[in-house]
């Protein structure tokens, strides 16, 4: 428990994604360099510098003066497709979740200002909701039939009981440091979105989550629209039981989320909105039943069956 982002990108094919489940019962891997590759992308990976012979030279200059140089090698990041592990040697990519898909942003005039949605928070603001404005924005060629309304409806801390064919998984949703994270979850519950909709990654080796939000069930779908980060972790790392948005990079949040389950040393680039207060040994079991390659579809199917909203 997924450098800069084209704000463009081409529509990808869902099954280019791993353990997409594609009709014919494929699960092809995609290229780990490759534009499309659906893993979380990290800002601090290695790369290897040639500067052996640059050092030597320097030396014997430092030398030749009489004096003594001292040089700090300097992470010079930004690397992509792999996850940043406190200074240790990246692992290979593919054991992050799968970010949501990443279309281009549209022009579209009423993108963000709430439009249509379920029961999930349009019924006006609610006492001690926070005054802020959430951006929405629709994505080019999609379309967004479930709109979150651009003012936050609840306030504080929300609690949310998410019914499983394995058990309820019990959440605090946090409204005050992450309301236009919220409203749009909420929103997207109150319309049924997530209703039967399978959590379609658990990842056993190195992060450790559970991913759901996606009702296709590949790891490309969403909304048809997208979100600003906040709440951002200071540092990286999330412990166990933090709920957190998955992405396609900054500000590219859209519907699919992740629960921790084991402390998952992820960069601090997915928006926490919330944390599991029951039912962790639901997702425990799933991660105990594992998945193909420690990353992939669970093989003990977990499903939404509702969602009920205190």
């Amino acid at each position: 428990m997924a450098g800069v982002e084209q704000v463009t990108v081409p529509e990808r094919d869902s099954a280019d994604e791993p353990g997409s489940g594609t009709p014919g019962g494929e699960n092809p891997t995609p290229d780990p360099d490759g534009p499309d590759h659906p893993h979380y992308r990290p800002r601090h990976a290695r790369r290897r510098a040639k500067w052996p012979w640059f050092v030597a030279g320097l030396v014997v200059i430092a030398m030749a003066a009489g004096t003594t140089t001292v040089l700090t090698r300097r992470d010079p990041g930004h690397g992509g497709g792999r996850v940043t592990l406190g200074g240790q040697t990246p692992p290979p990519a593919g054991l992050a979740p799968a970010p949501t898909n990443d279309p281009g942003l549209s022009t579209d005039p009423q993108a963000g200002t709430g439009g249509s949605n379920g029961s999930g928070g349009s019924g006006g603001e609610a006492t001690g909701a926070p005054a802020v404005e959430c951006r929405y924005e629709r994505l080019s060629g999609e379309a967004a039939p479930i709109m979150p309304p651009v003012r936050p409806t609840r306030g504080g801390l929300v609690v949310v009981t998410i019914g499983t064919n394995r058990g309820p998984v019990t959440l605090e949703l946090d409204a005050a440091r992450a309301p236009c994270t919220v409203q749009s979850f909420l929103t997207l519950a109150g319309a049924n979105y997530f209703t039967d909709s399978a959590c379609h990654r658990v990842t056993t080796a190195l992060i450790f989550v559970v991913q759901c939000g996606d009702p296709t069930a590949t790891g490309s779908g969403g909304p048809g629209y997208r979100f600003d980060d906040e709440n951002l972790p200071a540092a990286a790392g999330y412990p166990r039981g933090t709920l957190a948005m998955a992405n396609a990079g900054p500000n590219s949040n859209g519907s699919q989320f992740f629960l921790v389950y084991q402390d998952s040393p992820i960069d601090p680039n997915y928006p926490v909105f919330g944390r599991v207060t029951g039912g962790l040994e639901v997702l425990d079991a799933v991660a105990a039943g594992g998945a193909p390659n420690n990353d992939g579809q669970p093989n003990l199917e977990l499903i939404i069956q509702d969602i009920h909203v205190s």
